[in-house]
């Protein structure tokens, strides 16, 4: 239900990944659980080409990590498969143009954290 209520109404999605780390807390094996299933609709809703999903749930992604429910690493990788998208020259232009705006629009919900942790990530996707 909270997955189905961030790819709805994405202006809620740091209260919702708040709601996953609260439960996650006293639950670990929830924010497991939750994470599978968010991969597991970001994997479809790539291959069926579902932009706003994307967007969307990458969003969730970077705010699980500020949360502590998703493991930096984890969102920096799920980030730079996006930014090899874009920069592969054989991938479909609007393919590639959609995996540029979904990282930069997913950086400003991430970017300070990722900077404290994982520094030299961010400058390898600043270089693509």
């Amino acid at each position: 239900l909270i997955l189905e209520c961030c790819t709805r109404l994405g202006s809620k999605v740091p209260v919702y990944a708040c709601i996953v780390g609260l439960v996650n807390a006293e639950l670990p094996d929830f924010g497991k659980r939750f994470i599978n299933i968010v991969h597991a609709r970001l994997e479809t809703a790539t291959l069926d080409n579902d932009f706003t999903t994307q967007k969307l749930l990458l969003r969730l992604s970077a705010e699980l990590a500020n949360c502590g429910v998703l493991y930096m690493s984890g969102l920096v990788g799920v980030i730079m498969d996006f930014a090899e998208v874009a920069s592969n020259d054989k991938a479909h232009r609007l393919k590639r143009d959609y995996a540029a705006l979904a990282v930069m629009s997913t950086l400003p919900w991430c970017c300070e954290r990722i900077a404290e942790e994982k520094r030299d990530e961010l400058e390898d996707l600043h270089s693509l």
